[in-house]
């Protein structure tokens, strides 16, 4: 039985999430913003690269399991929060490089879990920005491992088509609201 009101936002890197996210944030939502990024951000502004700081994945991906878990820790689980991706994103990134998951990761994956999951199916475009080394084919690839990784823990994603920005903000209310009668 679920004990929260957390809902997850995942996909493939540029396949909109944090678009997704600002608009729940815009109507009223709480929002945790992509983990990923927030390190990335601070090594940055400590006067390194993206590209440079995840030459070794294995680190960068327990740094954000680890924050993740410190943010869902201090969380209230009976508010409606929107997640731009989950823990279990951790393990699909692990798996997708072939990297050990430890215990300490393995027991972060067994207390996050999630109301509903909604992954986005990959775009015909792709953006690249500061913070995005991947690229259009690994977003495309990382696909099945984020399905994989969050059925191991008891959640299917709800795929959501590339059907436009408010198009998908409906899709994902609609399902909630499906969820909650």
């Amino acid at each position: 039985m679920m004990t929260n009101n957390w809902f997850v936002i995942t996909g493939g890197p540029s396949t909109g999430k944090s678009k997704l996210i600002k608009e729940f944030e815009n109507l009223g939502y709480k929002t945790v913003p992509e983990v990923a990024r927030t390190v990335i951000d601070v090594a940055i502004s400590k006067g390194t690269t993206a590209e440079e700081y995840r030459r070794d994945e294995k680190k960068f991906q327990y740094e954000v399991a680890n924050l993740k878990a410190e943010i869902e820790k201090n969380l209230d689980s009976n508010e409606i929060v929107f997640f731009d991706r989950g823990m279990q994103d951790t393990m699909a990134y692990l798996k997708y490089y072939d990297f050990e998951i430890d215990k300490t990761i393995k027991g972060y994956l067994e207390k996050s879990k999630y109301q509903k999951v909604f992954i986005l199916e990959p775009l015909e475009r792709f953006k690249e920005d500061y913070a995005r080394v991947e690229s259009p084919e690994f977003s495309s690839k990382i696909y099945s491992f984020l399905i994989d990784a969050y059925k191991e823990y008891g959640m299917v994603p709800i795929s959501v088509p590339d059907i436009g920005l408010n198009n998908r903000l409906q899709f994902i209310i609609d399902k909630i609201e499906i969820g909650r009668k």
